[in-house]
C-alpha cells in the first residue's frame, strides 16, 4: 500500500496537469559568524492540502552540509542535495517540511546562498500544484575586518597602508583634521575629527572596531615645531635706593638700605618675555627677600632673587630704671628681674619707669591681691621690640581664721559621743525610724557649715557629710553613717510537730488537739517536738493519773500566744468492783465530786495572766531600746 501511494504521489508530481498554486519558501538566518552552524527551514504555504513535495537543494562553497531533520508528521527521503516528502497532508500558512543545518566556513566572508531548484508540489490526489521553480536565501557572514581603507591628516602627507598602524608627521600649526574610512562598512571608526596641537609631541589614536567587536588601533604622532623665544634673562635690574652690580647670568643679589621702602625695576632681554615681582616694596628691619620671575615666550622661567637688608638703628634698651609698690619695699636693681614682697592689704599699685624713653612698659597699675602669693609680670619692650620681663611675687598675709571644727553634733535618734577631732561616726536606729534630724554648731562663728537638717532614711546604710568651711577656706568633713535596721518579721507558730508517748501508738496530727489514751500508770513518758524552735511548751497534769485524768501540753510562741493539746486518761482497772454481799466495797460514795473542770479553769486563768505579763515586759524592752 505504501509503495502504491508513493508511486501515485510521484506520478502526480510530474503530471502536466496543474490545478492550484502553492508557495514554497526557504528561511535561513540573515547573518552568521564564521565557523558557526546555521539552520535553514523549508516551508510551504497552500490553500489546498499538499500530499507531496520534491526539490533539489544547493549551497555556496562557504557552507558545508551537516545534517537534515524532517518534520515528524511527514514521510519521505532526503539527502544533502535532494528533498522528497510524501504520505501526508498539509494546508494553511508556513508549514515546515524540514530543516537543513550547514556549518559556515572559518574563512568565509561576504554573502552565502542556499537555493532550492526544480520544485514540484502535488495535492493529496497526486495532482500537481503550481509553484516557483527556484527559491533561495542569502546568509551574510558577520565581518571581522577592522582595517582602514583610507587615512588622511590635514597639513601633512602620509604613505598610508591598511597594515601600517603607526605614522609620524610634523605640522607647523595649532590644529589639524584627521579623517579615516573603514574597509568594511559594518566596522566603526573613532578618534577622527579636528585636533588641537600643542608645541612638541601630540599623540592621537584612531580605533577601528569590526562588526564582531575586534579592534585595531592606528597611532598618529604629530610634532608641532616650537619657534618661540627661549630667552628668559634680564638685561637690567636696579633699586631706587641701593646699588646692584647686575649681570644677566647672576640670579642672586644682597643689598643693604636705610629706608622702609624700596622700588624694584627690571628690563627683560627679550621684549616677548614677561616680568613679575617688580614695583614698590615695604621693608621690615633685617633681611627682606624678593623674587623677580622672567617668563620667556615659550613659557620657560628664570628667577632673580634680591635679599634686601633694612638697617635697624632702633634702641635695644629694655631695662627699667625704677620699680616700686605703694605699700611694700623693693630693693630695686636694673639687672635684677625677680622680687619677693609681703604686704597686708588686698590691693597694691605697681609703678615702673623705663631706662629709655623710647621703650614701652606694660603690667603696671593697681592690682587685686588674693591671700598668699600673687605673681605679676612687668614687660619692658625696647624700641627695636626686644623685651625684658621683671617678675613680682607679692604675698598677701592671711589673717583669717582656720578653725573648721564643730563644737557640737547631735542626732534626733541614736546614741553616740561627739568629739570635734573625730570625723567618722556610725549609729544604728530601729526600723520604725524613717527620718533623722542632724543638728550641729561651729566653734568659730566665721566658719560655715553645710549638711545639717532632717534626712530621710532608707533601710541599711545612710551616709551623710557635714562640711565645715573655715574663714580661710580650709574644709573639714564629718562623716555620719546611720544604719536603719530591717523590719522584723515575726512568724507565729505554736504547733506541735510530733508527739510520742512511750508504750502507746498515737495517730498524731498537729491540727488535732484532743486525744484519749488507756493507761493504768501513774504518769506517762511524753516526748514533744515543736514546729518552731522559738516556741516553748509545758506539760501539766502528768502525775497521779487515774481514770478521767487530763494531761495538758501548753505550747507558747515567742509573742506569748498559747496552743493547748489535751490527753484524757482511761483506766479500766478502776472500774472493776467486788459486789458480793460480804464485800467491803459495795457501798457507793454519794458525794463523789468531778474536779477536772475546776482545775482547767484555774490553769487557764494562770496562763492568761502569764501571757499578759510577758507582753508588758516585751513592750518595755522595745521602748528602752528606742530611747
Amino acid at each position: 500500500m505504501k509503495g502504491s501511494l508513493k508511486l501515485l504521489l510521484l506520478l502526480g508530481l510530474f503530471s502536466p496537469l496543474v490545478v492550484n498554486a502553492a508557495t514554497v519558501s526557504l528561511d535561513c538566518p540573515s547573518t552568521a559568524k564564521a565557523g558557526s552552524d546555521v539552520t535553514c527551514s523549508i516551508k510551504i504555504t497552500s490553500s489546498e492540502e499538499v500530499g507531496g513535495f520534491q526539490s533539489n537543494i544547493s549551497a555556496s562553497s562557504g557552507l558545508t552540509y551537516k545534517s537534515y531533520t524532517k518534520a515528524s508528521d511527514w514521510a519521505g527521503d532526503s539527502s544533502s542535495s535532494t528533498f522528497l516528502i510524501y504520505g501526508n497532508k498539509v494546508s494553511g500558512d508556513g508549514k515546515v517540511l524540514g530543516t537543513y543545518t550547514y556549518t559556515v566556513g572559518s574563512s568565509a566572508i561576504g554573502n552565502l546562498t542556499v537555493t532550492l531548484n526544480n520544485i514540484a508540489v502535488s495535492d493529496t490526489n497526486g495532482d500537481p500544484l503550481s509553484s516557483t521553480s527556484t527559491t533561495n536565501d542569502i546568509i551574510r557572514v558577520i565581518s571581522n575586518v577592522n582595517t582602514l581603507s583610507s587615512l588622511t591628516i590635514s597639513g601633512a602627507t602620509i604613505n598610508f597602508s591598511k597594515d601600517v598602524t603607526t605614522y609620524n608627521v610634523e605640522i607647523d600649526s595649532n590644529t589639524t583634521t584627521i579623517s579615516a574610512t573603514a574597509t568594511d562598512s559594518y566596522a566603526n571608526v573613532t578618534g577622527t575629527g579636528n585636533k588641537t596641537l600643542k608645541y612638541g609631541s601630540n599623540k592621537f589614536e584612531i580605533i577601528v572596531t569590526s562588526e564582531l567587536g575586534t579592534k585595531k588601533t592606528y597611532t598618529i604622532n604629530i610634532t608641532r615645531p616650537d619657534h618661540r623665544s627661549t630667552d628668559n634673562t634680564l638685561k637690567e635690574l636696579k633699586l631706587n635706593n641701593g646699588t646692584i652690580s647686575f649681570k644677566s647670568g647672576t640670579t642672586s643679589y644682597n643689598v643693604t638700605v636705610d629706608d622702609s621702602t624700596t622700588i624694584i625695576s627690571a628690563t627683560a632681554n627679550d621684549s616677548k618675555s614677561t616680568i613679575k615681582g617688580t614695583g614698590t616694596k615695604n621693608l621690615n628691619y633685617g633681611v627682606n627677600k624678593f623674587e623677580i620671575v622672567v617668563t620667556a615666550e615659550n613659557g620657560s622661567t628664570k628667577t632673580y632673587t634680591l635679599n634686601i637688608t633694612r638697617k635697624d638703628n632702633r634702641s635695644t634698651d629694655n631695662n627699667l630704671k625704677e620699680l616700686k609698690l605703694n605699700n611694700g619695699t623693693i630693693n630695686f636693681k636694673s639687672g635684677t628681674i625677680s622680687y619677693n614682697v609681703t604686704v597686708d592689704s588686698n590691693t597694691t599699685t605697681i609703678s615702673a619707669v623705663a631706662n629709655d624713653s623710647k621703650a614701652k612698659v606694660s603690667g603696671t597699675g593697681t592690682k587685686n591681691l588674693n591671700y598668699g602669693v600673687n605673681t605679676f609680670k612687668i614687660v619692658v619692650t625696647a624700641e627695636n621690640e626686644s623685651t625684658k620681663i621683671y617678675t613680682l611675687n607679692i604675698t598677701r598675709k592671711d589673717n583669717r581664721s582656720s578653725n573648721n571644727n564643730l563644737s557640737s553634733l547631735t542626732l534626733s535618734e541614736g546614741q553616740f559621743t561627739f568629739d570635734k577631732n573625730k570625723i567618722n561616726y556610725e549609729i544604728a536606729v530601729d526600723y520604725k525610724v524613717s527620718e533623722i534630724k542632724i543638728e550641729g554648731k561651729v566653734e568659730d562663728t566665721k566658719s560655715k557649715v553645710e549638711g545639717l537638717g532632717t534626712k530621710t532614711l532608707q533601710v541599711g546604710e545612710n551616709k551623710f557629710t557635714i562640711k565645715v568651711t573655715a574663714e580661710n577656706g580650709s574644709v573639714k568633713e564629718y562623716k555620719i553613717v546611720v544604719i536603719r535596721e530591717k523590719e522584723e518579721v515575726v512568724t507565729v507558730n505554736n504547733n506541735i510537730k510530733d508527739l510520742d508517748i512511750e508504750g502507746h501508738k498515737l495517730d498524731f496530727n498537729s491540727n488535732t488537739k484532743d486525744y484519749n489514751i488507756t493507761s493504768d500508770k501513774d504518769s506517762l513518758d511524753i516526748k514533744v517536738e515543736l514546729e518552731s524552735s522559738e516556741s516553748t511548751y509545758e506539760i501539766i497534769g502528768n502525775e497521779d493519773l487515774h481514770d478521767g485524768s487530763i494531761i495538758q501540753i501548753i505550747v507558747t510562741d515567742k509573742d506569748g500566744n498559747n496552743n493547748i493539746y489535751t490527753i484524757t486518761i482511761e483506766n479500766p482497772n478502776e472500774n472493776i468492783t467486788d459486789e458480793g454481799p460480804n464485800s467491803e466495797n459495795n457501798t457507793t460514795d454519794k458525794t463523789d465530786i468531778n474536779y477536772v473542770p475546776i482545775i482547767m479553769i484555774i490553769v487557764f486563768t494562770l496562763l492568761l495572766i502569764a501571757n499578759i505579763a510577758m507582753r508588758i515586759i516585751k513592750i518595755k524592752k522595745r521602748d528602752n531600746k528606742i530611747n
